[in-house]
């Protein structure tokens, strides 16, 4: 936080009525985009204590008395929400020569790691619904809300990493006296 209130006060301090320095220019990107990898870590890091709280409540619910497969597949889809924040939209795959990795790549396609976390969350849910309503099954509404949660958050962060780099592309040429 006080790197994001150095910036602010730094774009606040700027006379609006001169065009700014290259450097200048420099500096407010990379200060920038610093407080934008910060914040990225700090939410991801935040997300994925709240994915893994519930896993220890499902794995408890398995013995206690629910289906052991709907608390495994909540488990299965608080973990695939987990791996999508914490290293799915930080691979390059073009890196690799592993065939494993190559065949991940063609896997992991985004639209197809989202929808398999959101079906397999909402089976859940359904089932758990169908079953009727109580205090246990309020639990089970948990991995949809984290697969939902997921693909919300890494839209945002790569909607914002778009931002800054489309802003570095505005930079113009200017010198000061």
């Amino acid at each position: 936080m006080p790197r994001l209130r150095k910036s602010i006060q730094k774009i606040n301090q700027l006379d609006s009525d001169f065009p700014i320095d290259e450097d200048e220019q420099e500096e407010l990107l990379e200060l920038l985009k610093t407080d934008n990898i910060q914040t990225n870590k700090l939410f991801i890091n935040i997300f994925t204590i709240i994915y893994l709280i519930p896993i220890p409540l499902f794995i408890h619910l398995k013995y206690f008395r629910t289906s052991s497969t709907i608390s495994f597949l909540s488990i299965v889809s608080l973990v695939l929400s987990l791996i999508k924040i914490r290293y799915l939209h930080v691979i390059n795959f073009a890196n690799f020569e592993s065939s494993i990795v190559q065949w991940l790549s063609i896997l992991y396609k985004p639209l197809v790691f989202n929808v398999l976390n959101l079906i397999i969350s909402s089976i859940v849910l359904m089932v758990r619904y169908e079953q009727g309503v109580g205090d246990l099954n309020l639990l089970y509404f948990i991995p949809f809300l984290a697969s939902v949660s997921s693909i919300l958050l890494m839209y945002w962060i790569l909607e914002l990493d778009n931002g800054i780099t489309s802003l570095s592309k505005l930079k113009y040429k200017y010198k000061s006296a």
